[in-house]
C-alpha cells in the first residue's frame, strides 16, 4: 500500500518513486508532487505528536513549585512542567499551529498571576506572548489521586497571587530530538 511505501521510503526516494510512477516530465507537475510529498512528511511527523506546549526549564519548574508548594496536598501527583498550546488536532490549527511552527525550540517567558484549585486539580494561570487553544491558559501543578491533568481545564475558582515569571521552551510531546 502507499502508506507502507511511505513508511519505508525516505522523502527523496518517495519523490523519485512518484516521478517514475507518473512518468513526470513537466517541472510544474513535479513541483506539485514535491509539495505533496513535503506535506506527507510533515503530516507523518505531526501525527505522532500528542500535544504541543511550552516546557519549563528545570530552574523555572523549581521556582514555580517553591511559590505554590503550600497549596499542594501531600498525596497529590505533581506535574508543574508545561503549558499546553494545543492537544491532538488542536495543536495543528490556525494561530496555535503558526505559533508552534515559528517558535519551536525558542525560549518563551511566562507570567504567573493566579492559582486555581479544585477537588481534582491545582493549576496556575499563565499569560505571555504565545497562542494556546485553551480558553484559560495554565500550567497544571498537581492532581488528586482521582484527578487527571485535563481536570485543570475545569477549575472555576481562581485566586490572584503575587505575579512572577518563569520560562520554557516551545516543543512537542513526545519529543523527537
Amino acid at each position: 500500500s502507499f502508506c507502507s511505501l511511505f513508511d519505508t521510503c525516505s522523502k527523496y526516494t518517495l519523490i523519485l518513486t512518484i516521478c517514475k510512477l507518473f512518468l513526470v516530465k513537466n517541472l510544474k507537475m513535479l513541483k506539485k508532487y514535491v509539495q505533496f510529498v513535503n506535506f506527507l512528511v510533515y503530516f507523518s511527523y505531526m501525527k505522532n505528536i500528542i500535544y504541543t506546549g511550552i516546557f519549563l526549564t528545570e530552574e523555572s519548574k523549581e521556582r514555580l513549585l517553591s511559590k505554590v508548594k503550600d497549596f499542594i496536598p501531600s498525596n497529590w501527583r505533581i506535574y508543574a512542567d508545561h503549558l499546553t498550546l494545543g492537544f491532538g488536532e488542536m495543536a495543528f490549527i490556525g494561530e496555535v499551529n503558526t505559533f508552534f511552527k515559528e517558535n519551536e525550540g525558542n525560549k518563551i517567558k511566562l507570567r504567573i498571576s493566579e492559582i486555581g484549585i479544585s477537588d481534582k486539580a491545582i493549576a496556575v494561570s499563565v499569560s505571555g506572548n504565545f497562542k494556546s487553544a485553551n480558553t484559560h491558559p495554565h500550567i497544571t501543578i498537581a492532581i488528586s489521586p482521582e484527578g487527571r491533568p485535563v481536570h485543570s481545564n475545569y477549575i472555576e475558582n481562581w485566586k490572584t497571587i503575587h505575579h512572577f515569571e518563569v520560562e520554557g521552551i516551545v516543543d512537542s510531546f513526545p519529543r523527537f530530538k
